[in-house]
């Protein structure tokens, strides 16, 4: 392996051969003598860390054309731009999870720790990886990246301060300080700050100001976020984001959409953040601002149309550099733009689960000294802060806030403005105190200039015909709301508002249940799961979800609606949401239904079942036709058509179920299959609800049916089919 210090390309010949034991002799070239010790070697040519002698990278093909046998591996952190050239990026070490602290055998083996580990052992014998330190190890490990350089270099100062977690509180200071590196390593590898220098030095002018100017982002950027940022064209962003990539100093990572995104590594972040705080971060950090609030707006208006999840998606991924723009905003005291952005965020935080944090950044804002200003920022802020509000059921509050939004737009004289808060203060006092005279008024004074402007405002027309529809329902007038929610329903089916039809849907769904028309109920309902699942939109398949369990309540299922009830629980939970004031008396009812049928014990098993399914597993118990998780045979449903490998129940429950019907105890099963009785009784609860039957008996005439082999799963002698399914644990 040739490592020779040399610093200039011209050096690199001498180096090779100096390691050979080529002597230059004066007669002939160099070049040509090293070419003609190797011609005939087979060899493994190493040449390290050649990033600094880059014009010499024609050497490296001047020999390998003319040494058919010498294969030459180059280590660098800049590409050879060569036509032989198998380019290999070494990356980062793997890094733990917090949940591998559990199993500290488990996380000892992860490449990272492991390394962490050993090198602490070198400075300090007695150190080892236990309980007490495995949190901040695993922290220590994915601060760093996963980098060995940087792991080695903590890892060095667990002997002067005394184990991992002391490292970890002043690992700053540690990653820049000399005092215990080793001294046998090069100088820019004593220090982080040294070593990511040493990758700074090659880059050019342009390059350096680029890269520093990246380090605003968070969780990294588009192509087009960080030509906005740096103030470049795309193409020039293109060839300087090549660079980079080239040298290993930012990343390209290829999104599930095909959406190409550039990011740093943390520790490259922090070293660019200040050399732009040292050169001047203001221009960066308000073009960065300044191109999120534009995207938010852009947003608000797309997500009404057929790219609605790819809309939601965007921002979901933009998350962090959201947040990072509105803060330092406040921070920075530009807080007209701080109400732009978060204003835009209105539908995102309501539909992505981000409600509590968004009503409480929105309620700063509004309150802050510097943002009391008459403006329309501050008007779409109100109105985003009115709506979080009423979807978190405070509808006093909600009121205040469009009333004044309706206000300070009316001052404002802009027609769009007053239509849509009109709208919104129309909606909140038709959903929470009923004033309908007062909602009704305030729909017939926006409702026209809504349809003038309906390209402008795409939401405020749909959410005017929603709103009218649910008072004409409360008012008992159900053709009218039929009439109003199919009109609104066609607006959203040729715009491609997913989110609209779901809710709709899910309203329609509610309001058949209420009249007792439950197969329109459970169609509509799964519709309206179905149609927020298409957005990812945990909240209204939540809500949807519930009401699902008051059908299956009342068709005789109280097995699926305690699932349903755990799934949609689960759904709300991540929402940030609660079943709305509205459904909580239907709500209690249908729970307490379910429980007294199933029992306690019962009950709690199903529910728990269900709020473990993923969401493509709720979507598909949602499903009215399951063929997944329904139970068949109950009224209504139709008749399971599951192959054999298609039975709801998991290899270990169908074991059960085979020695049940063969008349075997559950402690006769437990002895015969080594496992304890309570594993047996557990397994058979879940078997239960998953089959929907009550009875031992009953489980083996489900499992014989399904199988096409009754004659082989006769039950027991002495069980009986009225035996219950409480009855689970024998003596």
């Amino acid at each position: 392996m040739i490592s020779s210090p040399c610093q200039a390309p011209e050096l690199v010949i001498p180096a090779i051969a100096a390691a050979l034991g080529i002597r230059d002799t004066g007669d002939r070239a160099l070049a040509d003598s090293l070419v003609t010790v190797l011609r005939e070697q087979e060899m493994l040519l190493v040449l390290d860390n050649f990033e600094h002698v880059l014009g010499a990278a024609q050497v490296v093909t001047n020999v390998l054309a003319t040494c058919p046998r010498l294969k030459i591996l180059v280590t660098s952190r800049a590409p050879l731009q060569l036509g032989s050239e198998h380019r290999y990026a070494v990356p980062p070490l793997p890094i733990p999870v917090p949940a591998d602290a559990a199993d500290i055998s488990v996380l000892a083996g992860v490449p990272s720790v492991a390394l962490f580990s050993l090198r602490a052992r070198a400075v300090e014998s007695g150190w080892q990886l236990t309980k007490a330190n495995a949190s901040a190890v695993i922290e220590l490990c994915r601060r760093l990246d996963g980098l060995p350089l940087e792991i080695e270099l903590a890892a060095a100062w667990v002997h002067p301060l005394g184990g991992a977690r002391a490292v970890l509180a002043r690992l700053e200071v540690c990653l820049d300080e000399q005092g215990s590196a080793r001294q046998d390593q090069p100088t820019r590898h004593r220090t982080l700050r040294a070593a990511i220098g040493w990758s700074y030095d090659l880059l050019t002018d342009e390059e350096k100001a680029v890269f520093e100017r990246l380090s605003v982002f968070a969780g990294g950027c588009t192509l087009e976020a960080a030509a906005a940022v740096c103030a470049r064209s795309l193409v020039e962003m293109l060839g300087t984001l090549r660079g980079l990539v080239d040298k290993h100093l930012v990343q390209s990572l290829e999104q599930r959409d095909g959406e190409t995104r550039f990011q740093m590594l943390v520790t490259l972040q922090g070293f660019a953040q200040s050399h732009l705080e040292a050169a001047g971060a203001e221009d960066a950090h308000l073009r960065h601002a300044e191109f999120f609030a534009n995207l938010a707006g852009d947003a608000d208006q797309r997500l009404n149309g057929p790219a609605q999840r790819e809309w939601l998606d965007r921002l979901e991924r933009e998350y962090d550099n959201i947040r990072g723009a509105l803060n330092r905003s406040v921070e920075r005291n530009r807080l007209q733009l701080a109400l732009r952005l978060a204003g835009a965020l209105w539908f995102f935080w309501d539909m992505r689960g981000h409600l509590r944090e968004g009503r409480q950044k929105l309620a700063q804002l509004i309150a802050h000294p510097a943002a009391q200003m008459p403006t329309a920022a501050r008007v779409m802020a109100l109105n985003a802060a009115g709506w979080t509000a009423l979807v978190q059921g405070d509808y006093a509050t909600s009121v205040g806030l469009h009333e004044e939004a309706v206000v300070l737009s009316e001052q404002l004289q802009e027609p769009g403005l007053v239509c849509r808060s009109t709208m919104h203060l129309a909606v909140v006092l038709g959903l929470g105190p009923q004033e309908l005279d007062r909602a009704e008024a305030l729909y017939a004074e926006c409702e026209p200039v809504a349809r003038d402007m309906a390209e402008e405002l795409p939401w405020v027309i749909r959410l005017i015909l929603y709103g009218r529809g649910h008072v004409a329902a409360l008012r008992g007038d159900m053709t009218e709301a039929d009439k109003l929610w199919g009109e609104c329903v066609s607006m959203c089916e040729a715009s491609g508002n997913m989110y609209a039809l779901s809710y709709i849907q899910f309203r329609w769904g509610v309001m058949a249940i209420q009249n007792g028309a439950l197969e329109r109920a459970r169609n509509c309902l799964y519709e309206a799961v179905r149609f927020a699942s298409e957005i990812d939109c945990a909240r209204e398949m939540g809500v949807a979800m519930d009401a699902l369990g008051w059908v299956a309540v009342a068709q005789g299922g109280a097995a699926d609606a305690a699932r349903l009830f755990g799934a949609a629980a689960t759904l709300l939970e991540h929402a940030g949401y609660n079943v709305p004031p509205f459904m909580l008396a239907g709500h209690e009812q249908a729970e307490t239904a379910a429980r007294q049928k199933l029992g306690e014990r019962l009950w709690t098993v199903a529910r728990e079942d269900g709020r473990r399914l993923t969401r493509d597993e709720a979507l598909a118990l949602a499903r009215a036709d399951s063929e997944t998780y329904m139970s068949p045979g109950r009224p209504g449903r139709r008749a399971s058509k599951r192959s054999t490998n298609q039975f709801p129940l998991t290899p270990r429950e169908l074991e059960l179920a085979y020695l049940v019907g063969e008349g075997q105890t559950n402690r006769q099963i437990a002895q015969r299959l080594g496992i304890g009785e309570r594993t047996v009784i557990a397994h058979l609860e879940h078997a239960f609800i998953k089959l929907g039957v009550q009875t031992r008996a009953q489980v083996a005439v489900r499992v014989a049916a399904q199988l096409g082999a009754s004659s082989a799963m006769k039950p027991a002698e002495n069980d009986s089919s009225s035996r219950p399914v409480l009855r689970l644990v024998e003596n």
